[in-house]
């Protein structure tokens, strides 16, 4: 589930909620919303 994080896969929800769980931390503080146009 990491390794997909770090190659920017997709991963679903239920992987968010388990990451979450394990380092007792709210989505915003793993992820970073970047706009499509800004990715380039």
């Amino acid at each position: 589930m990491v390794q997909k994080l770090r190659k920017q896969q997709m991963v679903s929800w239920a992987t968010f909620d388990l990451i979450c769980r394990l380092t007792n931390s709210q989505p915003g503080d793993i992820l970073e919303y970047i706009p499509d146009d800004e990715v380039k």
